[in-house]
């Protein structure tokens, strides 16, 4: 059964926090094309009790559960194995259907987190959405104080 559809107060006070890790090990030469750092990602869902990890590789994708650890220390596992790491949130379903776009760990991770940037293929592209996005948060969020 899907979700319903939240309202806008609904969705602000049911925000999951979500941090995407950006790797640059490339296993596929193809991907060595990509920027140096930012070759692969993947993303840590905040659940209840737990940080659930959504990996989609070339060759299927791994789902994992992790310990409920602060996320300070979940970043600095991540950054100690060489991850970049980047917080967010997930946004919440809309009604209208995403655009078609080939499979990719980029693709996947936009779609878990609701991220509609058609324009955004490559895990630096990704980076840089989501930290520029971050940005305006904090400045709206900054205005209303």
């Amino acid at each position: 059964m899907a979700r319903p559809i939240l309202s806008a107060d609904e969705a602000k006070m049911s925000a999951r926090r979500a941090l995407v890790a950006f790797s640059g090990e490339a296993d596929l030469k193809w991907l060595r094309l990509l920027k140096p750092g930012y070759r692969h990602c993947f993303v840590l869902l905040e659940s209840v009790g737990a940080w659930v990890v959504y990996n989609p590789l070339s060759n299927g994708t791994e789902v994992d559960i992790w310990p409920p650890e602060h996320e300070d220390v979940v970043r600095a596992w991540l950054a100690q194995h060489g991850y970049e790491v980047t917080a967010t949130t997930v946004n919440p379903l809309q009604p209208k259907p995403l655009m078609w776009a080939p499979y990719s760990c980029v693709e996947a991770v936009k779609r878990v987190l609701g991220v509609r940037a058609s324009g955004v293929f490559t895990p630096w592209q990704l980076y840089r959405h989501l930290k520029n996005q971050n940005k305006s948060i904090n400045s709206l969020t900054c205005a209303d104080q």
